[in-house]
This record gives structure tokens, C-alpha cells and sequence, in this order.
């Protein structure tokens, strides 16, 4: 490991679990060029849990990973509980050079959240339809977890994946069999009897569509496994916000489900260190500043930024796509990564970022 990271320019980062003990533990890793690393695990089950003793675990990590292993460590993530975000506060005091940043999965998972307090139709048809003995027999079914991002995307998937096969079993077998097989007792007959209604009402799949497609489940799924891999830069991260922010201003969708989700992206970015997402996107040799707007500050850099800067904005000389060969990395990654997202990355024109 020592030889993989030395001297390299990593991103750090912490988070809080627990494990088959039960045993309360921060585990730390670094992020070395796409691939993460394990720094070091620590049972905080007997340590008061204060944003002070965060503090101290991540210093000891950052010590650990700039001293021993000698990498270059630029920035450092942790998730948006109470804990964490106090502790970044401090951090960033302590070290003003280091990038400090949310976890932005869980941001998008509490987009989701914010999406189902509007609505909970859909929590109501999940924890009403996935029974493990709906006919007698266990079912191998995606239970969706608040904490397990993209799970309810991919239990709605499944049950629409099943709709045929349970729209069989209601047609070949009777209702009391059903309800037999929940078994003797009164109060699963009663269970068995309403999961029986639920499938059976007229708009059951039509709903669980509805949540698919309507509430966009799907590309908040997208931007959860786009911002949590390791390939997740920052521009990555504005750009998926954009893009979901470009999605929910759909005038076809629901406008109370629209207005909860811009809602809480805007939330979400309000609190971000915004000017390094920005400066990541400029930074991006594929899209500088196409993502703004003409009127946009970030289209005119004569009073704000240096000359060579001036020439990158402008792909003069040695910035150009020709002199960088652009189109033949685009080509080559082509090659290497095949990747099927709904045209969810189809970045949207002249979306102004503030």
C-alpha cells in the first residue's frame, strides 16, 4: 500500500457504523486515483460521541496518511450528520488549504426522503405489497431500506419486473388458498387479505409506474451511484446536480413532487463550498464554460482571472481540443467504459449555475 500511495495526490475520508458486535466504529479510507485505500478503523463505543472526538480521529488519520504513508492529501469528505458537519467546520479551520466536502450520496438520498414526505403512496404500496410469505413460500424481494440508497428504485423495479408473475398466480389460484397459507392465525389472514386487495386493485401497477417514472426514482438512482463511486469529481458531483435540478423542472411532472426536490437540491447547494464545484466544472476539459449562461460572470474572465487561465477559457494555443488531444481520449474512454444511463448525462444548455 505504502508503495501504491506514496507521494500521490489522494482525497480522505470518514464515516460511522456498526458492527456484528455492535460495536460503534469510524472507519477512515483515502481515495488514491480511483481506487480507495484503508487507513484505520476505530471502536469509539467507550468515547463520548462529540464533534471534538470526530475531530481527533480525523487529524490522527490525515497525520497518519501525510507522515506514514507520505501522500499529498487535498481534500477530505464525511457525511452530513450533526457530528460530521460540526467536525468539517473545525477541520477547515484547522487546515484552511484542504477541501472539505459533504458526502453527496447521502445528499441525494435526502433528496429522496424530501420526496416521500410530499408523498408517501409509494412507502405505503412497498410496506403493504412485500411480504416474505405472500403465497405460502419465502420471496427473494428487494426490501427498500431509507438508509440503503437507490433501494427503493430497484424494489419498484423488481415488483414491475414481477407483475406478470403475480397476475398468474392471482388468476390460477383461489383467494382462500392464498389466505390459508398466511396461516391459522387471525391477524395474518387479515394481512394476507389486504396484501390479496392491494395486488388486485386496478391501479396498483399503474402507481408503482407513477413511482418509477413520475417521481423520477430512476434518475436520482443514477446521480446516488454516480456521486458515491470512486470516479465521483466535483464537477461530476455540480453536474449531476444540474442535470437533476434541469429534471424536476419538467412541466409534465407532479409540481408539488418538482417543487420538493429543487427545494432540496437548492438546500443542498446553498450550504456547499461552492466556488471549488465551480471551479472544477471550468476545469473540465470537455465542457469549461458551456454549462453557463452568456450573461454569466463565468463567461467573462478579463477582470477576474489570470491571463493563461484567460487562454484555457478561451482554447487558445496549447489549451485548444487539438493540442490536448481531447477527441482521442473521448474515444478511448468510449472504448474502456460502456455505460447505460437513460440519457440521465445529457448535460442541458445554458443551465445557469448560481
Amino acid at each position: 500500500m505504502k508503495t501504491a500511495v506514496h507521494g500521490k495526490f489522494v482525497t480522505g475520508q470518514c464515516d460511522g457504523w456498526k458492527n456484528v458486535n455492535k460495536a460503534s466504529i469510524v472507519t477512515s479510507t483515502i481515495n488514491v486515483e480511483y481506487s480507495p485505500y484503508l487507513l484505520n478503523t476505530t471502536d469509539i463505543s467507550a468515547l463520548p460521541k462529540i464533534t471534538e472526538q470526530l475531530l481527533k480521529i480525523v487529524m490522527t488519520e490525515i497525520a497518519y496518511a501525510t507522515n506514514t504513508l507520505k501522500v499529498k492529501l487535498i481534500a477530505w469528505c464525511s457525511d452530513v450528520g450533526g457530528d460530521s458537519a460540526n467536525m468539517r467546520h473545525l477541520l477547515v479551520q484547522k487546515l484552511p488549504n484542504l477541501i472539505v466536502v459533504d458526502c453527496w450520496a447521502h445528499q441525494v438520498n435526502l433528496i429522496v426522503r424530501d420526496i416521500f414526505k410530499v408523498k408517501e403512496t409509494f412507502i405505503e404500496i412497498i410496506d403493504d405489497a412485500l411480504e416474505q410469505k405472500l403465497v405460502g413460500q419465502p420471496h427473494s424481494l428487494v426490501l427498500p431500506v431509507l438508509t440503503q440508497w437507490t433501494s427503493h428504485f430497484l424494489s419498484v423495479c423488481q415488483l414491475l419486473q414481477l407483475e406478470p408473475a403475480f397476475k398468474q398466480m392471482l388468476a390460477k389460484v383461489l383467494d382462500n388458498d392464498h389466505i390459508t397459507c398466511a396461516g391459522s392465525r387471525a391477524d395474518m389472514e387479515r394481512k394476507a387479505q389486504q396484501i390479496l386487495d392491494i395486488l388486485q386493485h386496478h391501479d396498483f401497477w399503474y402507481k408503482l409506474q407513477i413511482v418509477k417514472w413520475h417521481w423520477h426514482l430512476e434518475p436520482l438512482a443514477i446521480a446516488a451511484n454516480a456521486t458515491q463511486s470512486n470516479y465521483a469529481w466535483l464537477d461530476v458531483v455540480l453536474v449531476t446536480l444540474v442535470i437533476l435540478y434541469h429534471k424536476f423542472s419538467d412541466p409534465t411532472l407532479n409540481p408539488t413532487i418538482c417543487e420538493a426536490a429543487q427545494n432540496s437540491l437548492e438546500k443542498c447547494w446553498k450550504k456547499a463550498d461552492q466556488d471549488v464545484f465551480i471551479l472544477m466544472v471550468i476545469l473540465n476539459l470537455y465542457l469549461w464554460v458551456a454549462c453557463f449562461l452568456e450573461c454569466s460572470p463565468y463567461q467573462n474572465f478579463s477582470n477576474l482571472w489570470h491571463r493563461t487561465l484567460q487562454e484555457y477559457i478561451s482554447e487558445m494555443g496549447r489549451w485548444s481540443a487539438v493540442d490536448m488531444g481531447l477527441d482521442q481520449h473521448a474515444e478511448q474512454a468510449k472504448c474502456e467504459v460502456c455505460v447505460s444511463c437513460s440519457g440521465m448525462f445529457e448535460i442541458p444548455v445554458l443551465i445557469e449555475l448560481s
